[in-house]
């Protein structure tokens, strides 16, 4: 849809340019259609003036290009900035999506040793990691804390690699229905299920 998106507005652009030189028929709409539309207001049928207005909107349209491009094509290019790959990463709204690498270090230790690590302030380790590290333990309780956990807002923390193999055991925990609630923990949740292969 954004590709579509742009290229309609190139399209309207060149055609808005092309209606602003020369005598054509283009050109001729650009100058006529407005006058046309302002006399069918006058008309008493009601259907009929609304259906001038529409007709004639296309010429409209021809008058305002770079209005168009303006608003539509900045949100487009703003559309496709969010596209590009970010860490899988779920924080506290408002926060920058900036990972310190001493965090996904920290927390891949964590993953590689089987512990809960030290984080530097203002993160914790992600409820993955607790959930894995509470079922290794036998501790269910604290696995059902962790999983309560993994898709509500308030902590800060990341899961550099979604593909672990050790997330598999925990995916299949997972009671139904699955857990949804803020955007980034949803999101980590739904490319979790995606590389541990379990229908969302």
């Amino acid at each position: 849809m954004l590709y579509v998106t742009i290229l309609g507005i190139v399209a309207i652009v060149v055609v808005g340019a092309a209606s602003a030189n020369g005598d054509g028929f283009l050109a001729r709409e650009r100058l006529e259609g407005p006058l046309r539309a302002a006399r069918a207001i006058q008309d008493p049928s009601t259907i009929s003036a609304l259906w001038a207005q529409l007709r004639n909107f296309p010429t409209y349209l021809l008058h305002m290009p770079w209005f168009l491009l303006l608003f539509t094509g900045l949100a487009t290019m703003q559309s496709f900035q969010q596209l590009k790959p970010r860490p899988v990463v779920a924080s506290a709204p408002g926060d920058s999506s900036f990972v310190e690498a001493s965090v996904i270090t920290a927390e891949t230790r964590g993953w590689d040793e089987a512990r809960v690590p030290e984080l530097p302030a203002g993160w914790t380790a992600s409820p993955w990691l607790r959930a894995h590290v509470a079922a290794r333990r036998g501790d269910e309780s604290g696995v059902q804390a962790a999983f309560a956990q993994l898709t509500t807002a308030g902590r800060r923390w990341v899961l550099p690699d979604p593909a672990r193999a050790e997330l598999g055991p925990i995916v299949e925990r997972l009671g139904e229905p699955l857990p949804v609630g803020e955007l980034g923990p949803s999101l980590v949740l739904l490319r979790v299920l995606a590389h541990q292969r379990r229908e969302p």
